[in-house]
C-alpha cells in the first residue's frame, strides 16, 4: 500500500512516477491520500496523472470550521465505518475536527462511497474501487486530534487499522460478502452487502443443500446494518 500523507508535488516525483502508480492501482495496488491544504494548491496531487484514479476534485475552497465527522447512510453499512465506537450518538461521541477540503466529483471510471461526511455533509472519507486496485481518500488532516485524545478523541485506531486491511483486501471486510460456518450444531449463513435490502428482498432468500443431496430454502434477517443472517440446524455430518 503507498500513503500519501498531506504531500504536494515539489518537483522529488516525476510525472512517469505517477502513472506509474495509476497504473499499479489499475492491476490491484492500493493507494490511501491523507489530503491536507496542499490538495488545493497549485502543486496538488490532483494536477497529475493520478487524476484519473481519484473520485473527488478540489474546488479550492479549505473549509475551517468546527465540525463532527459523521459515519453516513451507506456508511454504516459498509464494513469499515459500520458499528465505529460512539457512531450511535448525536452528535457522534468523538471529538470535532477543524478543517475540511471541498471537492466535487471527478470524471472517475471506478465506482467510489461516501462513507463518512464532515461539514455541511460534504465528503470526508471515500472509500473507491479503480480497476482490481483500492483507494481510501481522507479530505481532512485532523484525525490526529482523535489520536491526541482531544475533547476525548476519537475511534481512529479502529478506523485506521480497518481502513488499512480493507485497502489490503482483507476478507472479512469485503463488502459483498456471502459464508456459511458451522456453529453449535447449527449452519449459520451470513451475507455482508452495501445494498439497502428490506425483509421482502428476493436476495435475501438462500438455498442449501445438505450432505444427503436434500435442498431447503431459508431467509436471511437483518441482524445489523448491511448484515444480514440465518441459522439452520445441520444434523448431517459432511459439506
Amino acid at each position: 500500500m503507498i500513503i500519501f500523507d498531506r504531500y504536494e508535488r515539489l518537483g522529488v516525483l516525476s510525472h512517469l512516477y505517477f502513472f506509474n502508480i495509476a497504473e499499479y492501482v489499475a492491476r490491484g495496488g492500493a493507494v490511501l491520500f491523507a489530503a491536507g491544504p496542499g490538495y488545493i494548491g497549485r502543486d496538488s496531487l490532483f494536477d497529475s496523472p493520478l487524476s484519473n484514479i481519484l473520485a473527488a476534485q478540489p474546488t479550492g475552497t479549505l473549509i475551517e470550521e468546527p465540525f463532527h465527522a459523521r459515519v453516513s447512510d451507506v456508511g454504516n453499512r459498509h464494513p469499515v465505518t459500520r458499528g465505529l465506537p460512539g457512531s450511535d450518538q448525536e452528535p457522534p461521541n468523538w471529538s470535532r475536527w477543524f478543517r475540511l477540503i471541498d471537492v466535487n466529483p471527478s470524471a472517475f471510471e471506478g465506482t467510489t462511497h461516501t462513507v463518512m461526511t464532515g461539514a455541511s455533509e460534504k465528503p470526508l472519507l471515500m472509500l473507491s474501487r479503480y480497476g482490481e486496485g483500492r483507494l481510501a481518500l481522507m479530505l481532512s488532516d485532523h484525525a490526529w486530534l482523535w489520536a491526541r485524545g482531544f475533547q476525548g478523541g476519537g475511534p481512529h485506531v479502529q478506523l485506521l487499522r480497518r481502513m488499512g486491511h480493507w485497502l489490503m483486501k482483507e476478507p472479512d471486510l469485503e463488502e459483498e460478502r456471502l459464508t456459511a460456518i458451522a456453529e453449535n450444531g447449527n449452519l449459520v449463513v451470513e451475507r455482508q452487502t452495501l445494498e439497502d435490502l428490506v425483509e421482502t428482498s428476493p436476495e435475501l432468500s438462500v438455498e442449501i443443500t445438505t450432505p444427503r443431496g436434500d435442498i431447503k430454502e431459508a431467509k436471511l434477517t437483518l441482524q445489523q446494518p448491511g448484515i444480514w443472517q440465518t441459522r439452520v440446524s445441520a444434523g448431517d455430518l459432511g459439506l
